[in-house]
């Protein structure tokens, strides 16, 4: 008589009065998959799975191949805990990943928590960049009634939303202007432009790696400022105004000469969203030189020099005051300079002192010429050619040259 008693995995046989135990191990399964991970770029992930052994070993695979351990990619074993950590996780870590135990294995095709696939939004995603089309590079002078075209292309994974800003605020898209895109081409389309549509535009880009509007250097548009030159009378108001371009928006700081501007009341600088002002009331001849602005921003520093010139009621010369007769210059005077007249005097003159008088000042605004004749009154010398023209009984007629 035989007796066969099954439990688990283990069957007793019982023939007479021997018994035999045969036990069978149970084969190795993951009982735990691994559990779906959202990570970023340069981040360390690290995810496990449980067996129903412990100490076991479990194959790691990715895209079908068995994958090689190293410093950044570590398996660790503990009890029945499986442990895979990927340091620094980059764009080529991204796939299907499957952990296989004995003849049992988890992938996303049986079980979609037991693989890790890295979605482009989470680990593989790549920044938001901004390329600005030519017309965003630099200022845009229009008329009223033109049409304005604003592009901007823009990259990014997951694909970046796109938003527009007007002096810093959003832009409402109103009547009169329309917002497209094609592809990775964004456009605003402003329609017969007024002035209450000036400002400085900005394109933003944002996606789950953060946000990125375009950046440029700092620079000024001096185009309202001929040959970089100020001219302006002494006690008139001279207001500079000179557009600033540059993203992030530059800090702008002004120097005279060499030296920091000291801003005064009566000389200061203000700055709005679109430009830097030079303000100068009652301008003096001291206040002539050369004005710097700097720019800078996170892209680089820039400076540009203007010149101020002041036109105020010349000075007394500062050097001799040049006399001249007819182009040449005297000797023989003596001349008396005051800081408001001149005076010329020639002692003992003569005939020969008479003729065409020549006066000029010069000063740094520029030189006068002033000029008098003079005529001298002499004895007369004996007369030439005397000759007897014609006797009478009453009288001489008499002719000669005049002395």
């Amino acid at each position: 008589m035989t007796l066969f008693l099954y439990h688990f995995d283990f069957i007793l046989y019982y023939t007479c009065n021997l018994f035999f135990i045969l036990i069978y191990k149970e084969s190795l399964k993951i009982m735990v998959p691994p559990e779906d991970i959202d990570t970023q770029e340069k981040k360390t992930i690290s995810f496990s799975c449980k067996t129903n052994r412990p100490n076991a070993t479990v194959k790691w695979m990715k895209a079908g191949q068995e994958i090689t351990f190293s410093k950044r990619i570590v398996y660790r074993v503990d009890k029945e805990k499986h442990t895979l950590t990927i340091k620094d996780c980059t764009l080529a870590d991204e796939g299907e990943y499957t952990v296989v135990a004995g003849d049992d294995k988890a992938t996303n095709k049986s079980d979609p928590m037991a693989s890790l696939e890295l979605p482009p939004s989470v680990c593989c995603t790549v920044p938001p960049r901004v390329e600005l089309g030519v017309n965003m590079k630099s200022l845009i002078v229009v008329k009223a009634g033109d049409n304005v075209f604003l592009d901007a292309e823009v990259h990014g994974k997951p694909l970046p939303k796109v938003s527009w800003k007007k002096d810093g605020a959003p832009l409402v898209i109103a009547e009169g202007m329309k917002a497209t895109q094609k592809k990775h081409v964004h456009l605003l389309e402003l329609y017969s432009v007024t002035r209450k549509e000036t400002g400085d535009y900005t394109v933003l880009a944002e996606n789950l790696s953060g946000s990125k509007y375009q950046t440029s250097a700092p620079s000024f548009d001096l185009r309202g400022v001929y040959q970089k030159t100020v001219i302006a009378k002494a006690g008139d108001r001279v207001k500079v105004e000179i557009p600033v371009l540059g993203k992030p928006r530059p800090v702008v700081s002004w120097k005279k000469g060499d030296m920091a501007l000291k801003e005064t009341q009566r000389i200061n600088t203000e700055t709005t969203a679109t430009s830097t002002i030079l303000n100068i009331s009652e301008i003096k001849r001291t206040d002539e030189g050369q004005y710097s602005m700097t720019g800078k921003n996170i892209l680089g520093t820039l400076t540009e020099t203007i010149t101020v010139l002041v036109h105020d009621i010349p000075g007394p010369p500062t050097g001799p005051v040049k006399l001249e007769e007819h182009g040449e210059s005297l000797d023989k005077a003596n001349i008396d300079i005051t800081p408001s007249f001149t005076t010329l005097q020639i002692d003992n003159v003569d005939r020969f002192d008479g003729g065409k008088y020549l006066v000029t000042v010069e000063n740094a605004s520029g030189s006068k010429t002033a000029f008098v004749n003079v005529r001298v009154l002499d004895t007369p010398g004996p007369p030439q050619n005397l000759i007897v023209k014609e006797v009478t009984r009453d009288s001489v007629s008499l002719v000669w040259d005049a002395p």
